[in-house]
């Protein structure tokens, strides 16, 4: 028996396929976020790959980043929660920096 005659199985590819297995298990299933269930979807990029979304609770649109609220515990995307990021809140204005 020689080594080309047989089944040649790669930890590579073992690998490459339950990781696909277990994203499409995943993105069927969605996840479970405090008491939200979240669901998830693909799209297909320009090179053939896929990009994987949330789908958010609150608006159904999709989305890279999830968050969830430090009062109300609501689950949802930045718009939806109605947050912002700290440069967009005081743009144009002059943080003073403290030198205590």
């Amino acid at each position: 028996m020689l080594v080309e005659q047989c089944q040649r199985i790669g930890v590579n590819e073992v690998v490459r396929q339950t990781v696909q297995q277990a994203r499409q298990v995943l993105i069927e299933s969605g996840i479970e976020v405090g008491d939200y269930n979240v669901k998830m979807a693909t799209t297909s990029t320009q090179y053939g790959g896929k990009r994987t979304w949330f789908i958010c609770p609150t608006c159904e649109r999709r989305c890279g980043v999830l968050l969830k609220h430090p009062l109300s515990r609501a689950v949802g995307c930045r718009e939806c929660l109605d947050v912002d990021y700290r440069r967009q809140r005081y743009k144009g204005m002059v943080e003073e920096i403290s030198t205590d």
